[in-house]
C-alpha cells in the first residue's frame, strides 16, 4: 500500500509555492509549510512577489517532492486551490504549528502572517499499484492517484 498523500506531506518541509499575477505572469517560490491533511498552511514575506499575487489573485498551486534513490519509488504530490489571507485565532494555531514543526523558527514563527491553501486539485504521485492514472514521461511510467 503507497503512503498515503497527508503521511507523505507531513514527512516533508519545503513546497515550491507558484503564484500568478492578474496579467499571467507566473512565479514560484519554495516555503515552509504545516499541513492539515491535504490543506497547507504557509508564509510568504509580505513584501514579496508571492504575497503581491496572492492578494491579486486569491489561487495558487503547490509541489513537494524529493529525488527518490530507485526512480522506480518516485514520490510527489501537486495541489492546487484557493488561498486565504489567515488572521486573529487562525493565524495563531498555524503560528503554534509552525513552532512545532520548525522549532529552530522559536517564536519568530508566532509572530509572522500565514495563508492557507484551500484544496480543490490534488495529485499524488507514488509509482506504486493502486494508482488510477499512468503518466508516461520520459522513459518512466508515473502512476498518480486524483484525490479531488
Amino acid at each position: 500500500m503507497p503512503q498515503s498523500a497527508t503521511d507523505y506531506l507531513k514527512d516533508h518541509q519545503l513546497l515550491t509555492l507558484a503564484t500568478a499575477s492578474t496579467s499571467g505572469e507566473p512565479h514560484a517560490a519554495p516555503c515552509f509549510y504545516a499541513n492539515d491533511g491535504l490543506t497547507l498552511y504557509f508564509s510568504v514575506a509580505p513584501n514579496s512577489v508571492s504575497a503581491a499575487n496572492l492578494k491579486a489573485n486569491g489561487r495558487a498551486a503547490a509541489g513537494v517532492a524529493d529525488v527518490p534513490s530507485d526512480w522506480s519509488k518516485a514520490r510527489g504530490i501537486q495541489i492546487s486551490g484557493a488561498v486565504d489571507e489567515l488572521d486573529g485565532d487562525d493565524e495563531a494555531k498555524v503560528g503554534e504549528l509552525f513552532k512545532a514543526r520548525y522549532p529552530f523558527l522559536g517564536d519568530d514563527a508566532l509572530h509572522s502572517h500565514y495563508y492557507r491553501l484551500n484544496p480543490d486539485d490534488v495529485h499524488y504521485i507514488h509509482n506504486e499499484d493502486g494508482g488510477e492514472e499512468e503518466k508516461p514521461n520520459l522513459g518512466v511510467v508515473w502512476t498518480a492517484e486524483h484525490m479531488t
